[in-house]
């Protein structure tokens, strides 16, 4: 019976409503990937990364950011949808990114930095690239080095390499609303309340000061976003199959591993969306408890490159770094989730109630 169910198509329209999905869980293992893959490039061993010797191509961090912004797409296009306001819209993603990042970031420079830096504590405190740091939690440079900190490490100085993709979806998130009300065909000025302009030229002012998108790799991003949002909109036509998802992510690897590596690498992330989209919401593979536990994806990825900076010098290889520091990042995004994210999620609620009081009716449109 369960193998009739897991040969069973079915329209992703169907599966695609309320919180019965995998995604929560493709997110942490992406997450988990990210640290894994970072264990080798912490240490400047990147042929080393576990896909990299499979594929001699790739690796498992950059994958994973290519599910992120493809699941980013089809959940942020589907919340600007349904949003009642702009200003609702807006408050959710600021919410959702900037609390646990600014603690982060707060943590890094107030905490970790005077432990682990080599230049004196007068001098870290007096220093106006420990002040500049902060910047980041805001997006404004998120390559910024702290004083003396990770100075003579393999990669040296950089605190944490994994928030340089917050910018490119921090822009995502106010390209898919400014598109969604375009698409309503009515006159912005007309729509808009003083408050809705006042919170779309503060969200447009955070966006501009933001860190100038890598483009040579955020164009990836860009694209897998937009195949996520693309899934969306068109719903009602996507057919999910397991083996089919396996049959083209399985060939696709066939062909980068002995045939053409430009076309497979160029083929890879439409494969690798379609096998999340599936495996997200296919009802035969569909993990019911795990979504009770929190979503520690974000906290894991904010989190882990620092713990592996510090612990990089003391550990031996690259597998005894991830196996200290993973459940490290894993504990302090546990206590992320529960005292900053979802507390934030529950605020996001009541300023949704407190923001949706007005005539506009933002991006809601009929589904």
């Amino acid at each position: 019976m369960q193998i009739i169910k897991i040969l069973h198509t079915v329209r992703l329209s169907t599966v695609e409503k309320g919180r019965e999905n995998n995604l929560n869980l493709i997110r942490f293992l992406f997450a988990t990937s990210v640290i894994l893959s970072h264990s080798y490039a912490v240490r400047r061993e990147f042929s080393h990364d576990p896909m990299h010797l499979l594929l001699n191509w790739g690796d498992l961090g950059g994958t994973a950011v290519f599910g992120f912004f493809f699941i980013s797409g089809f959940l942020i296009l589907k919340s600007a949808l349904r949003a009642e306001t702009a200003e609702s819209y807006l408050a959710a993603r600021a919410l959702r990114i900037f609390p646990a990042l600014a603690v982060t970031i707060m943590l890094c420079a107030f905490v970790l930095g005077p432990i682990v830096s080599t230049d004196y504590i007068g001098q870290y405190f007096s220093s106006s690239g420990t002040w500049a740091f902060l910047g980041d939690a805001i997006l404004h440079h998120t390559q910024d080095s702290l004083p003396g900190v990770f100075r003579n490490h393999p990669v040296q100085n950089i605190v944490n390499v994994s928030i340089w993709t917050l910018p490119a979806e921090w822009t995502l998130y106010i390209v898919t609303l400014l598109a969604c009300l375009v698409a309503r065909r009515k006159s912005l000025a007309g729509s808009f309340s003083l408050s809705s302009w006042l919170f779309l030229i503060a969200a447009l002012l955070l966006t501009v000061q933001m860190q100038t998108l890598p483009w040579a790799s955020a164009w990836r991003w860009i694209a897998c976003f937009f195949v996520g949002a693309i899934c969306y909109l068109a719903r009602k036509k996507v057919l999910l199959s397991l083996p089919v998802a396996l049959g083209i992510m399985g060939a696709d690897l066939l062909i980068i591993r002995h045939f053409s590596r430009h076309l497979g690498a160029e083929l890879f992330p439409l494969a690798l969306c379609y096998l999340i989209i599936t495996f997200g919401y296919h009802p035969a593979v569909h993990v019911r408890s795990f979504h009770h536990f929190g979503d520690y994806s974000y906290g894991l990825y904010i989190t882990g490159w620092p713990l592996q900076q510090v612990l990089v010098l003391h550990t031996s290889s690259a597998l005894s770094l991830f196996a200290v520091a993973y459940p490290s990042a894993l504990f302090l995004a546990i206590l992320s989730w529960h005292f900053i994210e979802k507390p934030c999620l529950a605020f996001k609620g009541k300023a949704k109630k407190a923001l949706d009081v007005g005539t506009y009716t933002g991006c809601t449109v009929t589904t």
